[in-house]
């Protein structure tokens, strides 16, 4: 049994077909360029977000400082007063 012919491509249909697939190509060469300038950013901004948080930290740990020392000075004055009032 023979088997059927298949048909042949023209030249002028693999150039076309070639031209689509670079422009595809191309296509999807910006779109990775573009994806790459936003994972850029995204890294970048993350990396800012973090620089904030840790001086948050550093913030907070001086603002526990601080309210330590506040307690320390409240506790001082409340034995002082004490004292005044015991020999009055």
């Amino acid at each position: 049994m023979a088997q059927p012919e298949k048909p042949k491509t023209s030249a002028r249909e693999v150039i076309r077909l070639t031209r689509r697939v670079s422009g595809s190509l191309q296509d999807t060469a910006e779109q990775a360029a573009g994806v790459a300038v936003s994972v850029e950013e995204l890294g970048a901004s993350v990396n800012q977000m973090a620089a904030t948080v840790e001086q948050m930290g550093v913030s907070t740990e001086g603002l526990a400082n601080m309210i330590t020392e506040t307690t320390s000075t409240i506790e001082q004055m409340a034995r002082s007063v004490a004292h005044v009032a015991e020999n009055a």
